[in-house]
């Protein structure tokens, strides 16, 4: 049977999260709990991940039909919002990558460039917008194309990044930017932004500037 428009951006957009994905866990997690080593390693560490994420990838493109066929039934207006969510969450990664350039990468966790706080944007909003994105990407994705595998990578990845990465994330900030760092928790949330209010608005805008 001859595949439809729909159902192959819905097949390429399972793919994409099931290859995309593995980066975040096999990268963050390693760099975040064994920083020291991992600046020593400097640039190899992209090498190691990379090594690490090509057998991820692997085994995801050996196994693409059957987790392709894993799906779940989703109402038709649940997946028209997860279509909304997942283009949301993909234009705030975009805003992230903006604003960090070359530290979305870690450049700043391994020691490649000198370290800077961001908290323009995205980040007066919220400490961790592109893990915000992720999740958004992730839970909108599910409920868009009704896979199972990517559903199985939304819950994955909200449990790691809330019980886990986040936590190590802030840690290795604070040492990094001591009180500087402290004193911006006081005034944003981890990863739901607050509404607006007046000077906030204004802060909101001034990475435009």
């Amino acid at each position: 049977m001859e595949m439809t428009a729909g159902q192959l951006i819905k097949d390429l957009t399972v793919l994409g999260i099931l290859l995309f994905w593995p980066l975040i866990p096999l990268f963050w997690i390693p760099v975040h709990l064994f920083t020291r080593l991992f600046r020593r390693l400097g640039r190899f560490t992209y090498i190691a991940a990379f090594a690490l994420w090509s057998a991820c990838a692997l085994a995801v493109i050996s196994f693409r039909k059957a987790l392709l066929a894993a799906s779940i039934h989703v109402w038709p207006l649940l997946a028209a919002a997860g279509w909304v969510i997942f283009a949301l969450g993909l234009l705030l990664h975009v805003w992230t990558i903006w604003l960090l350039r070359g530290r979305i990468i870690g450049t700043g966790e391994l020691g490649l460039e000198i370290a800077k706080l961001e908290t323009r944007g995205a980040f007066s909003l919220c400490r961790h917008p592109t893990y915000l994105a992720h999740m958004m990407i992730f839970w909108g994705a599910a409920a868009a194309t009704g896979s199972a595998a990517v559903t199985a990578v939304a819950a994955a990845d909200l449990l790691l990044t809330l019980l886990l990465i986040v936590p190590l994330e802030e840690k290795e900030l604070r040492e990094r930017f001591g009180s500087q760092y402290e004193d911006y928790c006081s005034k944003v949330p981890p990863l739901m932004p607050r509404p607006f209010r007046g000077k906030k608005l204004l802060k909101f805008f001034s990475c435009l500037h």
